[in-house]
């Protein structure tokens, strides 16, 4: 299985790097790529983000034995769906030039997501999100995130209503989330 295949591999790089053996590893799995887009014309969806939604919510079927590569684009989760006979996976990869030095950017660990992390310590490691966040970790995360974003909200109304501001300046802050000992 694909898992299996990555587990057993040696650490390679970051970003497209580490995604492209994740795609290897699927391929090499009897998986065939095909793309997301293409099947929102048939869906009765109007764009990517309902019919991944659609698909994480149980609504939507994919063919077996397929895999879609950036989903929702580049900068969006999930990096790769998945779908064996068993199983759909929802995949993020995130791989790091130092040992369990990961990021991720913009959104909270998703517990229903597999996550490919990488680096030299390690190699490849697959975990569910479940195993690596606490439900407690996530709560205080997402109040910090809540009571940042009022902050923002607060600021950027000054900033609007300032008659000097003529440029339109406002303060654009982005979650980021990031962990020492993911493999503790």
């Amino acid at each position: 299985m694909w898992i299996e295949l990555l587990e057993a591999s040696s650490y390679i790089g970051t970003g497209k790097i580490a995604e492209n053996a994740v795609g290897e590893a699927l391929r090499a799995d009897g998986l065939k790529q095909l793309d997301i887009a293409s099947l929102i014309k048939d869906s009765g969806y109007r764009n990517k983000t309902e019919l991944v939604k659609a698909v994480r919510d149980g609504e939507f079927q994919l063919e077996p034995n397929t895999f879609y590569a950036q989903p929702l684009g580049s900068q969006n989760s999930p990096d790769f769906i998945a779908v064996t006979e068993e199983e759909v996976f929802f995949i993020e990869v995130k791989a790091s030039k130092t040992a369990s030095g990961y990021q991720f950017n913009t959104h909270l660990i998703n517990n229903d997501f597999t996550y490919v992390l990488s680096d030299p310590s390690v190699g490849f490691k697959i975990f569910s999100g479940y195993q690596l966040m606490d439900p407690e970790v996530r709560e205080i995360l997402l109040e910090c995130h809540m009571e940042c974003t009022e902050v923002v909200r607060k600021h950027n109304k000054r900033l609007e209503n300032l008659s000097n501001n003529r440029k339109g300046w406002a303060y654009y802050a982005r979650p980021m989330y990031t962990q020492k000992n993911v493999y503790a």
